[in-house]
């Protein structure tokens, strides 16, 4: 009984949250969802177009950065490169380019799903560069694989035979490391690096020797929920950025 109370203490603090943030797109959004549609709804947040799929994660995930302000963080100085991994339906890449009009963003997403909606949502912003690949360790093919928690859960894993997971994986996708996004980008620089990536940032950190050193700031999701070495992988490879903080389920790390 305790968990259903809990369960439904949430839908309705987020169904409240849904229209004090979207008013009357918020009002529809919440009624396409009571009815099973699939239709996604047009919302304007901030004043900025987005869409949300109704009956999925999207909602939760538009509150997270919009209401909640999962990455309203200052920084030193104002980055002018930034890239955006696990950019999911690009709520987070538009947040990040209305807080930072400046910043040229590379948003990089996996799931075909999830890549169009943030295409649709991003068409008003051409500083952001949208690419279809798994933030990974190595150039390579990978697995994306869907462990039914929703469109923010996809998770990605080698395509190795000896995978446990490969009999469960759902789709064969683009691997791509964050050296190679560099290069082909012509980044000399990043001055901030958002990852959720739900579980991958294990072998991305135990891999980051030719990157890391290129980067300001580092926020970071880490699931060691999902995949056990994330936090210490991502904590070897920070050791050279003294300032760390709590962003609610994001670690911060920084250099002077």
């Amino acid at each position: 009984m305790s968990q259903w109370l809990r369960q439904s203490y949430v839908r309705i603090r987020d169904a409240v949250n849904c229209i004090r943030l979207l008013g009357i797109g918020g009002v529809n959004l919440l009624l396409k969802t009571l009815l099973g549609s699939d239709a996604p709804v047009q919302v304007k947040v901030a004043g900025v177009p987005l869409t949300v799929r109704p009956n999925t994660t999207d909602l939760v995930t538009l509150l997270q950065i919009f209401w909640k302000l999962e990455y309203e963080f200052e920084l030193d100085r104002e980055p002018q490169v930034i890239i955006d991994g696990g950019a999911n339906v690009g709520y987070s890449s538009v947040y990040f380019a209305v807080r930072y009009p400046h910043a040229q963003i590379i948003s990089v997403e996996p799931h075909p799903e999830n890549f169009t909606a943030l295409q649709k949502n991003i068409e008003n912003f051409p500083q952001i560069s949208a690419v279809q690949a798994a933030i990974w360790h190595t150039d390579e093919p990978v697995g994306l694989w869907d462990p039914q928690e929703g469109h923010w859960g996809f998770r990605v894993d080698s395509t190795d035979k000896t995978n446990p997971r490969e009999s469960s994986r759902q789709m064969e996708i683009k691997g791509l490391s964050i050296s190679s996004l560099r290069d082909s980008f012509g980044l000399t620089h990043i001055d901030l690096l958002k990852l959720d990536i739900e579980g991958s940032e294990k072998e991305v950190f135990e891999h980051s020797q030719n990157w890391i050193d290129d980067v300001s700031v580092i926020v970071a999701e880490l699931h060691d929920r999902y995949r056990v070495g994330c936090a210490r992988a991502f904590y070897l490879a920070t050791q050279s950025f003294p300032n760390e903080r709590r962003l609610g389920e994001n670690v911060l790390m920084s250099r002077n």
